[in-house]
């Protein structure tokens, strides 16, 4: 390997003190006149000749298996295009206090908390204080943006144009840096103000992933006239922060004060919103983003935008242990008439070649924006539609099974139903079975007394973003009749729906399935759905539902009772006693022996 040091413009001994460092490896030491962080790296990248680059800050402390821990990272990876994110850390000696100790549990500085090892992120954990990839990935995408001339967003802005090549940051921790930093209340507050800066640059540059859509100049305005009056309560946060920087004797202290951390956190998000904003008042590039914010807004609601930039439609497809039918599926919303739409692949856990298919379909359609999410096994079509659709960009949702298809113009015909319907918010079209079977299925209409009696609505069907969040997802307790029940739930909204008369959707018959599980658990599965919605039932179908259920825990249970009951005269009603207890113990999940 070899190290390259950017000095980017250094007033103190930098110079002095590489000069004098011998090293048991190639080092090599570039400098120029100070142009910030972004211009230094596109220096060191360009003299680099190793096959990858490592990122690191001047503050990173490398653990001694760093450089073999990513180098095995990119070598045993299964996906194609990845960044690998390694673990970054307060040394001990910097996180004594009650304050970094807070810091670091929180997502105010990194957004570590919550990442697991192994799983990948988008562009928003692509942080290059402990970060490796492909030299020729950061070539190909045009290196960092020289207009980020702070610390910040600087790196995001490039992890985004990696993403849209279709790199993902892979997280794995045991590629171990530390963060030789001592952090202080005003550090912390200098830094957010740096950041701003930084998002006001980015969002100019790619207002599609903008955090400030509802930007505007009497937005802007408000802000500048709040700043003033809010700093005297900002300097007394930042006094109450002094209690909280001192070392403390012992970590186990850490376990023991959580009102106070709690406290803490609160504080530290009021510094961060307050210099955040002003880093964003202050940017000379703050009229250019107001500028792009309406701009984007006036093309988005000409729906004219560039299908990368705002996609209408989110394709959802869950798959597990489909990738011989996966790319037909996906084909078939490649092909369709109509353009402007994403494709977001959930792998579920699959056990087969699930991946190896999705990322050959991501790299054979460059100009198409289709995404990868992994999970593990959720074993339900639901969780991993609920997790394709909260990571959607679509105004409108379209759930695809991995082993079906859609006809050309469905996508066409469905949006043209509720771009030109406003009071419509679902569009659906009747169903062809394909496979073992050939045949049409109708589609019924979209009626609450129909769709209680059976589920006539095609779970393919294009609905309204707001539709989802009005009934909050699909239920996680019905599997395999997880879209009935979605419909009854827009049915009690009250959400109207369209029908097409055209078999759009391609549904394919003749192999296992969810649904055909689920058909062999319908009772019960039904019964959820009553208990779901007990309003659009009689009390009478509750009550058998709730008896049913409870059957069914009863006979999970490992040890049951058996009743032997004997010497019942039918007489003098002996066999309506019988018929009674016998009735009485049955729907109470035990076995009667006569």
């Amino acid at each position: 390997y070899e190290v390259i040091i950017c000095d980017d413009g250094s007033t103190d001994d930098t110079a002095k003190i590489v000069s004098h460092f011998t090293a048991p490896f190639k080092l090599r030491y570039l400098s120029q006149s100070n142009k910030g962080p972004a211009a230094a790296r596109n220096l060191g990248i360009k003299k680099a000749v190793g096959d990858y680059l490592l990122f690191m800050n001047d503050d990173t402390i490398a653990a001694p298996d760093l450089l073999l821990a990513h180098y095995q990272t990119h070598q045993n990876s299964t996906e194609p295009k990845i960044s690998v994110l390694g673990e970054f850390k307060l040394l001990p000696e910097h996180n004594q206090s009650l304050f970094t100790h807070v810091l670091e549990q929180s997502n105010l500085l990194f957004g570590y908390t919550g990442m697991e090892a192994g799983n990948l992120y988008n562009y928003t954990r692509f942080y290059t204080c402990n970060l490796s990839l492909p030299r020729q990935a950061v070539i190909d995408v045009g290196l960092f943006d020289e207009d980020f001339t702070g610390p910040a967003a600087e790196d995001l802005d490039l992890g985004y144009r990696l993403q849209q090549q279709g790199y993902r940051v892979l997280y794995q921790p045991n590629c171990v840096a530390w963060h030789d930093h001592r952090i202080t209340p005003e550090g912390f507050c200098k830094t957010h103000v740096t950041r701003g800066l930084g998002a006001v640059v980015l969002f100019s540059k790619h207002p599609e992933i903008s955090d400030f859509k509802d930007i505007t100049p009497h937005v802007v305005a408000e802000w500048r006239q709040q700043q003033p009056s809010s700093e005297g309560t900002v300097n007394q946060l930042l006094h109450q922060l002094d209690t909280f920087t001192e070392p403390l004797p012992q970590a186990s202290a850490l376990r023991q004060q959580q009102d106070v951390i709690n406290q803490i956190a609160k504080v530290l998000e009021s510094l961060w919103l307050f210099h955040y904003r002003k880093g964003i008042l202050s940017s000379p590039w703050l009229n250019k983003l107001l500028e792009t914010t309406l701009d984007f807004d006036r093309l988005a609601s000409q729906d004219k935008l560039p299908k990368s930039l705002s996609p209408k439609v989110s394709v959802v497809i869950p798959c597990y242990n489909y990738a011989h039918y996966l790319s037909e599926a996906v084909d078939s919303v490649l092909s369709q008439t109509y353009q402007n739409f994403e494709v977001i692949i959930v792998n579920d856990g699959s056990t087969d070649n699930t991946d190896l298919v999705a990322n050959q379909l991501i790299t054979q359609n460059p100009k198409q924006h289709i995404r990868l999410i992994h999970q593990s096994n959720s074993g339900q079509p639901a969780i991993a539609r609920n997790v394709g659709i909260a990571q959607a960009a679509g105004q409108y949702i379209l759930c695809l099974d991995a082993d079906d298809k859609l006809e050309p113009t469905f996508l066409e015909k469905t949006v043209s139903v509720l771009d030109g319907n406003p009071e419509i918010s679902i569009a659906f079209t009747h169903i062809q079975h394909f496979g073992a079977i050939d045949s049409i299925w109708s589609s019924g209409p979209f009626a609450l007394e129909a769709q209680i009696r059976s589920n006539n609505i095609p779970y393919c069907a294009l609905y309204r973003r707001e539709v989802f969040d009005s009934v909050g997802g699909y239920a996680t307790n019905v599997r395999g009749y997880e879209d009935w029940d979605f419909w009854l739930n827009t049915l009690e909204k009250e959400w109207q729906g369209q029908l097409i008369p055209e078999p759009l959707f391609y549904y394919r018959k003749g192999h296992a399935s969810v649904l055909g599980q689920a058909n062999q658990n319908s009772q019960k599965l039904m019964a959820q759905i009553i208990l779901n919605h007990p309003a659009l039932f009689d009390p009478s179908q509750v009550t058998h539902a709730q008896n049913l259920l409870e059957r069914d825990i009863m006979a999970s249970k490992k040890y049951r009772i058996t009743y032997l009951i004997t010497s019942i005269l039918g007489v003098t009603g002996g066999n309506q006693t019988l018929l009674q207890h016998t009735n009485y113990l049955t729907e109470r999940g035990h076995d009667v022996a006569i």
